[in-house]
């Protein structure tokens, strides 16, 4: 599953570099192993023998969407200041949540 993981967390890096374009440079140290530990928090969740039931992983699985977004679009300018060009950055596709 590593290559899942692997890709997982390359897409989450690259909407990430297009979300914060302006500031990319500025953040990536801090934005791109922050976004790899996410990725890994997601793919927890598809595991089959995990401990959550299937409300708990919508639950996590959305906190985590949300903390990605955070990495990349928020928390880079003083309180969130930044909000509509989050909002504004998600093309409207919501990846599902793992079964």
């Amino acid at each position: 599953m590593a290559g899942v993981l692997e890709g997982l967390a390359g897409e989450m890096i690259a909407a990430g570099r297009t979300a914060a374009a302006d500031i990319w440079d500025q953040i990536r140290t801090f934005a791109i192993p922050e976004l790899k530990k996410i990725a890994v928090q997601i793919e927890a969740l598809a595991d089959p023998d995990s401990p959550w039931s299937r409300a708990e992983k919508k639950l996590l699985f959305k906190m985590q969407r949300d903390a990605a977004v955070s990495v990349s679009t928020l928390l880079p300018h003083p309180g969130g200041a930044n909000l509509d060009t989050a909002a504004s950055a998600r093309d409207g596709r919501r990846p599902e949540p793992p079964a």
